[in-house]
Formats: C-alpha cells, sequence, structure tokens
C-alpha cells in the first residue's frame, strides 16, 4: 500500500522578486521528482502566491493578508502576522514547513507549535542589517531563534555569517539550481536587441549591485579599444544618477538602459559576457542563468555566492568589489581572447549542469524527510 504523500508547507512573505524565484524553482522541481511523495503548498504573507503564474509551481496555495512592511512598520508586522499564521497552520496542517527569508523565519518559528520547521536565508545577513535603522533589533531577534533551528543556506560564506555573527547550529549547505529547460526555451523569444555586440548587466539598479562601477569599468575598458556595447537590463532608484554617470564618463552613446526586462534571456543569450559587480550578494542566481546559455561570467568576489558559484575562477572571471580598473581589464580580455571565452563557454555549461534544479530538490527532498523521520520518533 502506498506510503500517503507528506505535506510541505513554504512560507515567504512574497513570491513576485528576490527569494520568489528560488521558492517557485524549489517548488516546481520538488513536484516534478518528486510528486508522489511530497504535497508541495505556498503561503504568503501578500497576496501573490494567487497569481496563476506563482500558483502553477505549487499544488495549493494560501494567502495569509497581512502586511509586511519595509521600514519601520515592519517591527509592528511582528505581533499581527503571528496571530494570523498560528491560525492558518492549525487549518493547514502540514507535516513540516520550510521558511525562506528572515521575517518570515522568525515569525513562524513562534507559531509552529509542533510541527518541524527548516528555515533558510538568501543574503548574507550581516551585509544586509550593516547601517540598517533596525539591524541590531532585527539581529536580537535572529539571535533568539536561530540558535536551535536547523537551517539551509546556499554557500558555504552564507553559512559561516550565520554561525558567526547569529548563533546558528545546525546548518546545511545546498547550492541553489534552475531548470536550464526553461531558461533556454524563454531564450528562444524574436526580440529587439539594441547592439548587435555587447556585454549585459541584469538587475536591480541599487547600491548593493554597484553597477556605477560597471560603467566606470566599461569606461576605462571603451578607452583602449573596447568594441561592445553594454546594456543594461533592470531598474531601481539608482537609474537617473546611473545614467548622469554615462554621460559623464562620455560613453553615453554606448550603453543602453533597458529598464525591467519581464524575460532578459535573449539578451543574456546574445551577449559576449554577463558583468555582475555587486557589493555583496546572496546565491545570485542570473550568474547561473547565464551560463545556462553558454555565455561567460565576469563577477565580483564579493561576500557571499559568486566565488562559489564561479569556481573560485574555474567556471568564470572573478575581480574585486569596486575595482573598475581590473573589470576593465577582464572585460578587454573576454573580448579579445577567443581560446579564453570559448573555454569559459564549456565551462560554463558544465557548471550550469552542476547547478541543476534535479540537484537542488534531491538534496532537499534527502534534508526533508529526514527532519520528518526525526520529528516522528520525538
Amino acid at each position: 500500500m502506498p506510503h500517503p504523500r507528506r505535506h510541505i508547507l513554504f512560507v515567504i512573505v512574497g513570491i513576485s522578486a528576490g527569494t520568489g524565484t528560488f521558492c517557485k524553482s524549489l517548488g516546481a522541481g520538488l513536484r516534478k521528482l518528486y510528486g508522489e511523495q511530497f504535497k508541495i503548498s505556498l503561503l504568503t504573507f501578500r497576496g501573490d502566491s494567487k497569481k496563476p503564474e506563482n500558483a502553477v509551481h505549487f499544488d495549493d496555495t494560501f494567502v495569509l493578508g497581512s502586511e509586511v512592511h519595509e521600514d519601520w512598520r515592519r517591527l509592528l508586522d511582528v505581533p499581527r502576522g503571528l496571530v494570523r499564521l498560528t491560525h492558518a497552520l492549525h487549518y493547514i496542517n502540514p507535516d513540516l514547513i520550510f521558511t525562506i527569508g528572515t521575517f518570515s523565519n522568525i515569525v513562524t518559528s513562534l507559531a509552529a507549535e509542533k510541527v518541524p520547521v527548516i528555515l533558510s536565508e538568501h543574503l548574507n545577513m550581516t551585509q544586509r542589517l550593516r547601517g540598517s535603522r533596525f539591524g541590531s533589533m532585527t539581529g536580537w531577534f535572529m539571535r533568539r531563534t536561530y540558535s536551535d533551528r536547523l537551517m539551509v543556506v546556499a554557500s558555504r560564506e552564507l553559512a559561516d555569517d550565520l554561525r558567526k555573527h547569529f548563533g546558528a547550529r545546525r546548518v546545511n549547505v545546498i547550492p541553489n539550481g534552475i531548470d536550464a529547460s526553461i531558461i533556454r526555451n524563454r531564450a528562444t523569444e524574436n526580440i529587439n536587441i539594441p547592439s548587435s555586440r555587447y556585454f549585459i548587466s541584469v538587475g536591480r539598479l541599487t547600491e548593493q549591485k554597484d553597477v556605477a562601477t560597471s560603467l566606470r569599468g566599461f569606461a576605462i575598458a571603451k578607452q583602449s579599444g573596447l568594441l561592445e556595447d553594454f546594456l543594461i537590463a533592470g531598474d531601481g532608484e539608482q537609474r537617473a544618477m546611473l545614467e548622469s554617470l554615462a554621460k559623464e564618463l562620455g560613453i553615453a552613446s554606448s550603453v543602453h538602459f533597458l529598464g525591467h526586462c519581464p524575460n532578459p534571456y535573449p539578451l543574456i543569450k546574445n551577449a559576449r559576457g554577463l558583468i555582475l559587480s555587486s557589493i555583496w550578494e546572496g546565491f545570485a542566481y542570473v550568474p547561473i542563468e547565464a551560463m545556462a546559455l553558454s555565455v561567460p561570467v565576469i563577477s565580483t568576489a564579493c561576500p557571499s555566492g559568486p566565488v562559489e558559484i564561479l569556481g573560485n575562477g574555474e567556471f568564470g572571471l572573478l575581480v574585486p568589489p569596486r575595482n573598475p580598473q581590473q573589470l576593465a581589464d577582464a572585460m578587454r580580455k573576454l573580448s579579445t581572447d577567443g581560446a579564453l571565452h570559448q573555454h569559459l563557454v564549456n565551462k560554463s555549461l558544465q557548471r550550469a549542469d552542476e547547478l541543476s534544479v534535479e540537484n537542488m530538490a534531491s538534496q532537499y527532498r534527502a534534508l526533508f524527510l529526514s527532519e520528518l523521520n526525526s520529528a516522528a520518533q520525538i
């Protein structure tokens, strides 16, 4: 007689951006590969879980309808979210809860009584909280919560950060994975590309992403004869400043600000290389997606993730953060050295195969079953 499916509930603030990509990839992967073992449900504090493009990745979806703000009001959101989540968990009655992100980790740990909970972080929280008005209070909540919970992160650097600064003791490392077939299929869409030879940057135009360093590096490389243009796919609070900087550097005619692109994959596919100039990361998806499309990556060796994604330089080019000159050198090298470019194309495909959704889902399956079995023995 077949065993009943175990009900795994994912809890996340919202799924439309950021860690939502990870959440959807893992949910879809577990359902595809292990749907006979698990029922995968999703609960979001915000209402975006019910959007068709999000709900399709899960067996069931729930909306808590509790606002989670991005400013000081988030502290007031904790008690309200706690009450609503407690009631929701009694109704849903999952066998195991998997939480994604700091707010979900803290509130769910307080709300869940007899259900095993696995927490996950996807950002370098020391970097994330630095300079934050309520960083010390958030850190206090994290240290109170994380010391006795099982946690999952995508890189060893993230694990080290949680152990050293937030008291985590049980931390598993499972690299994020992608479904390369979906990315390659979306990359076939016919779109207008404003240049025939270019490097590309994809992401939010924020201080963290430090696209200003990319522009300065590109300007240096252009001065020494770089042929490529620079495409910037993304939007954010720094866009006006970056457009002004491109004019100041004398490269505005070669830099194309494309804004938010719902499907950036055709743009990535045709690029000479992808540039990631972040000051810090969690475990960035864009470099893996570029490698799945045979596009070499130049990234800063910032905390946390890019160094591990690129195998300490085996699978792509690494440069120090905030260093336009070394970024320019890497762009020129990738532009002019055909042998190096082809070598990194081959290495990129190899790494994308290693960082697959199948490998990620297999490791999460083993972790979920282990925790369920441990809980059954208590």
